[in-house]
């Protein structure tokens, strides 16, 4: 174990090295990079995904401890940014990453998941001990992790303000969308916007409807707010 954790501790240091080598990049190149994303460019996507690994790196930080390595976070982010470089409307008028963060904590979020699920199956005595060992690893690499927190940036603590408003735009924007009844049914139900947080029952007494159709309509635009956005657990609080 000794050996791996040299070695794990050589590769994280290894790969802070080489994510100080992409530098940030300015709002019009980001813009120019992402139109051509958009048409399969792929040296676009990979100076786009370059300018975005420290972002990665940062919020897998935040999960690290969940039962899953650093590096598979890591790997989930990465495929997480992949799919925001997709999903990204240069009508949001926001950054990229404000945006992309939200698809790269649901890869992480997904990938720990799994592991929960995967290791609450009843297993044998010689897959028992493949998950122990596991584990263990996943312990040294948050150990060293933690050790060398020095060297790792803060890329999420450092724009956390410029990011929760600009998702709150994100969020307004997609809200506007939405006809008046439906936007006060979200609006109510996640106490957004001034108002006081109130349960599906609630919400259908104040607007003279029933509960199950309040249900019907929270669901309906769920799944509007899904195709442009991952509607994140954390997401109603850039409201409150």
């Amino acid at each position: 174990m000794n050996e791996y954790v040299n070695d794990f501790n050589t590769i994280v240091k290894t790969y802070y090295d080489d994510l100080k080598k992409y530098k940030p990049i300015s709002r019009i190149r980001e813009k120019e990079l992402i139109r051509l994303a958009k048409r399969n460019n792929q040296r676009a996507k990979n100076e786009l995904i370059e300018a975005n690994l420290r972002f990665v790196f940062d919020v897998a930080k935040r999960y690290k401890g969940k039962g899953v390595s650093m590096s598979d976070l890591i790997s989930e982010g990465n495929m997480g940014l992949l799919k925001a470089i997709d999903k990204f409307n240069e009508k949001y008028d926001v950054k990229f990453f404000s945006y992309a963060v939200w698809w790269i904590r649901q890869a992480m979020q997904d990938a720990i998941k799994k592991r929960q699920i995967s290791n609450s199956i009843e297993k044998g005595e010689e897959e028992l001990n493949t998950v122990v060992i596991s584990n263990t690893v996943n312990d040294i690499e948050d150990d060293v992790v933690k050790k060398n927190e020095v060297i790792f940036s803060n890329e999420y603590d450092e724009h956390k303000k410029e990011i929760e408003e600009s998702q709150k735009k994100i969020v307004s924007k997609l809200l506007e969308k939405l006809q008046p009844r439906e936007k006060e049914i979200i609006e109510r139900y996640f106490g957004l916007n001034g108002r006081e947080e109130q349960n599906l029952g609630e919400i259908g007494k104040v607007l003279g409807i029933s509960m199950e159709r309040v249900r019907q309509i929270k669901v309906n635009v769920f799944k509007i707010l899904r195709t442009e956005i991952l509607l994140m657990p954390d997401a109603a609080h850039l409201f409150k």
